[in-house]
């Protein structure tokens, strides 16, 4: 399924946004940023310890559509 959904995400996702929006910049779709953006993204445990070094508790990630994308929550209470 992984490799189905990359193949997707890099090739049909941006050919599609290039032909909806007739966009194109430097020859390259205006949708070609969304997969270099996502895989800059932290992975799902670095995303959780930086959530919780900014003082979250009870972080969690659960994923969804075989971890395509994900849901992270958190809980942060504030100081009077």
């Amino acid at each position: 399924m992984g490799k189905l959904y990359g193949v997707y995400f890099h090739r049909i996702l941006p050919a599609i946004g290039r032909l909806i929006s007739g966009s194109t910049a430097n020859g390259q779709s205006a949708y070609s940023y969304l997969p270099a953006s996502v895989e800059k993204f932290p992975s799902p445990t670095e995303m959780l310890d930086r959530m919780l070094a900014a003082g979250y508790t009870d972080c969690q990630w659960r994923p969804y559509t075989f971890g395509i994308a994900g849901l992270y929550t958190g809980v942060r209470t504030h100081a009077a």
